[in-house]
């Protein structure tokens, strides 16, 4: 096992590789505006985009930040059992410490959170949810992804559905049509979670069962 990061700007770098960024960017920032622009286009008051938006993107994206973070954590004893995936595993490589991780993810919420803020009532709720969502996925006491029904339905919601509906509902109460767009989208992220449940089924079948079906957030 490596030894665990002690410098300041080394366990830093080690928690934004713990974020997994690079795997969710492309898709938080464009649903997060696309909600937007639904709502805005719906409301054909001439009203545009405000800075609201950039804040609630940015929740988003540390919302599902938390969502990868805490999935690590929680399946680093498991990942420990595979070379590859031990090496992606800042915590089960041992750059991490489980409490470095832990504290790292409260810091994460708690700024998503007051971000999600300053969106309203309504995007502060969807934003508690998604990272609810986000953290009973892979926390073992609960770990919705352990079960087949609640890993797909969980996930999609807290990466995709929700995620446009905060950007929705800066701007507007009243998603309508919205919702079918929100839908479909989520449908979409319901075919992405199957497919990655078959391939790690096939890929590491020792780990299917400890994995519950679908290591990976995303």
């Amino acid at each position: 096992m490596e030894t665990p990061t002690t410098t300041f700007n080394d366990r830093l770098k080690t928690i934004v590789q713990l974020t997994r960024w690079r795997e969710h960017l492309p898709y938080d920032i464009p649903l997060t505006a696309l909600g937007a622009l639904l709502a805005i286009y719906g409301m054909n008051n001439g009203q545009g985009i405000d800075w609201r938006l950039f804040t609630v993107m940015l929740a988003n994206i540390l919302a599902v930040a938390y969502a990868f973070m805490i999935n690590d954590i929680e399946d680093a004893p498991d990942d420990a059992r595979d070379p590859e995936r031990k090496h992606k595993n800042p915590v089960s490589a041992g750059r991490l410490t489980v409490r470095a991780g832990y504290n790292a993810c409260r810091i994460v919420a708690v700024a998503s959170m007051a971000l999600y803020a300053t969106g309203g009532w309504a995007v502060f709720i969807i934003g508690g949810t998604t990272l609810l969502l986000s953290h009973l996925y892979s926390w073992r006491p609960v770990r919705l992804k352990a079960y087949p029904v609640t890993d797909v339905a969980s996930h999609s919601l807290m990466l995709s559905g929700l995620i446009l509906l905060a950007g929705y509902f800066i701007y507007h109460n009243a998603p309508g049509a919205a919702w079918l767009v929100a839908g479909s989208i989520t449908l979409f992220s319901v075919y992405g979670q199957l497919y990655n449940q078959l391939r790690d089924f096939e890929r590491v079948p020792v780990l299917a069962g400890a994995g519950g079906g679908g290591r990976h957030p995303d």
